[in-house]
């Protein structure tokens, strides 16, 4: 059964927003322009209840050796951090994603509740992986793209203005 939901403009507030609503044990956060397989989608159900949290390994469509390597670079960095950005489907059981109070409401809502379920939980990345759109970062040039995205993380870890609205502008 669908249900829908209406909210203000902005991520963060539009997927607490599902979530409130939603009726299952898990939450699914997944992007417009990502695919995942059903598999993936099972293998959440199929957790062990020491899981809370995590998401699945990146890969871009349509490939090429440029995209190959910056999704290879990042699902490295998941692995060695446990960050998952959000267009790695994230997920999150239904009660540890209210202990945390839901996605903050502000610019890199993905990494903000990383941060926030890391001090929690330890992520799980799923083997199956989830198809992105390179549509943005061929737009942009990959290394280019990948060079502001490296900025921004490098900008938020640091506690420093993240900069870059223009590399978000089309999707808020």
């Amino acid at each position: 059964k669908l249900s829908f939901t209406h909210s203000l403009p902005g991520r963060a507030l539009q997927m607490n927003a599902g979530a409130q609503i939603a009726k299952g044990d898990w939450l699914l956060f997944h992007h417009a322009d990502s695919a995942l397989s059903g598999a993936g989608v099972q293998a959440i159900g199929e957790l062990p209840a020491a899981v809370n949290w995590g998401g699945f390994r990146h890969r871009f469509t349509p490939n090429n050796w440029k995209l190959r390597l910056v999704s290879l670079a990042h699902n490295l960095r998941c692995r060695l951090e446990g960050a998952i950005y959000g267009d790695q489907s994230m997920f999150a059981r239904r009660e540890f994603f209210q202990s945390l109070g839901g996605f903050p409401e502000a610019e890199l809502e993905d990494l903000k509740f990383s941060d926030l379920a890391l001090q929690k939980a330890p992520s799980c990345l799923l083997p199956h992986y989830v198809d992105t759109s390179s549509r943005k970062f061929l737009d942009i040039g990959e290394f280019k793209a990948l060079w502001q995205v490296v900025s921004i993380v490098y900008r938020y870890q640091h506690e420093k203005p993240v900069g870059n609205e223009s590399f978000f502008k089309p999707y808020r």
